[in-house]
């Protein structure tokens, strides 16, 4: 298999898996199979004006507001899922529950409303940058770890926000993390988790929409208990084994339970905990390594117990690892200043070294 797509159903140059984004010198075309809206008025309000991209139930658009000099993106469900209930009720809770989560790295839902067709649509912040899918498709591994560090830091506190409000998002994945584009010039990305479209939320009486969802999500990111059918029983620690996974896939270049047959990678992530190793996730420091495996415990009870803990243990682990590579690199340079153990072999009658003794600066 050539890299994670076929199995993670990222999205590709020409799809949005249900976002409201601008994807940086991209602009796909819709398929054919509904009408153009472009130039369509949303109630009086929102003029359709680019197609961004499509994902599962609709496809997402740049807007213009008519009365104020705003930009938005719109997601408007597909005419075809329109005439589902089911369908209709997960988009309608996706913006009551977004909209709830009143998050700087989760991305706001501006407005909720129906169409004069019918169809409903969500009005959300215009983003402008690129998903991580998309940079994980263009660098493979992302190898600067302040980078990791400040993706995963503002991961943890999107989420940590929608564990504290009782919300599980239960499809985190690289095509749902939004790595924004700083005017300023800022080299670290400013990130919004996107796409609640399948959450559940704790709190709610009868939260699962139907039986029909509880398999829903993008496979490697999917935790035990989802793959299993177990969704009822998925809570904060199964959106853990999710951020696990986007880390392993960060650093490893590929997703953890990898392999060449989509059967046995969802038997192996369901039941082992132990992902398949790849060459650059073998040179990632201990500490972080282990903090991540924890993660990807196939037994909830043996992860960490919600985002916050995976935080506040990938902050110190990333510390305990540079702190680590200093060390060696001062050890490298400054052996003997440090109080280095070395090797001095003693002269011989001929200035040449004999066997070697053992002398501690």
């Amino acid at each position: 298999m050539a890299d994670d797509d076929a199995v993670a159903t990222e999205p590709t140059a020409r799809r949005v898996d249900d976002v409201a984004t601008t994807e940086v010198g991209e602009r796909p075309a819709p398929s054919s199979s509904q009408p153009d809206p472009i130039g369509k008025l949303l109630r009086g309000t929102y003029r359709l004006e680019r197609f961004i991209g499509e994902g599962g139930m609709g496809r997402v658009y740049e807007a213009s507001h008519e009365r104020l000099s705003r930009r938005f993106a719109v997601k408007l469900l597909g005419g075809e899922h329109s005439r589902n209930d089911k369908t209709v009720s997960r988009m309608e809770r996706e913006a009551d529950i977004t909209s709830r989560l009143d998050h700087a790295h989760i991305v706001d839902v501006i407005d909720f409303d129906y169409a004069d067709d019918g169809r409903p649509f969500i009005v959300m912040e215009l983003l402008k940058g690129e998903t991580l899918a998309r940079r994980l498709q263009r660098e493979r591994v992302i190898s600067d770890l302040d980078h990791v560090e400040a993706i995963v830091e503002q991961v943890t506190s999107a989420l940590a926000a929608a564990h504290g409000a009782g919300i599980v998002h239960r499809d985190l994945k690289p095509a749902n993390i939004f790595l924004c584009r700083r005017a300023s010039g800022e080299k670290l990305p400013f990130v919004k988790v996107m796409d609640f479209g399948i959450s559940k939320d704790m709190h709610a009486a009868g939260h699962e929409l139907t039986a029909a969802i509880a398999v829903l999500g993008t496979p490697p990111y999917m935790s035990p208990e989802q793959i299993q059918g177990r969704t009822a029983h998925a809570d904060a620690r199964a959106d853990v084994f999710a951020l696990g996974a986007v880390i392993f896939r960060m650093l490893g270049g590929a997703p953890p339970f990898r392999s060449d047959s989509k059967a046995e990678s969802m038997f192996r992530q369901a039941t082992s905990g132990k992902p398949i190793e790849t060459p650059a996730w073998t040179r990632v420091a201990e500490p972080i390594r282990r903090v991540v495996l924890r993660a990807l415990s196939a037994k909830p009870d043996a992860r960490q117990v919600d985002a916050a803990e995976l935080g506040r243990q990938m902050k110190a682990a990333i510390g305990e690892a540079r702190a680590g590579g200093a060390a060696r690199a001062h050890g490298e340079t400054q052996g003997d200043e440090a109080g280095d153990t070395l090797d001095v072999p003693p002269r011989t009658r001929r200035g040449a070294r004999g066997p070697s003794q053992r002398v501690t600066r």
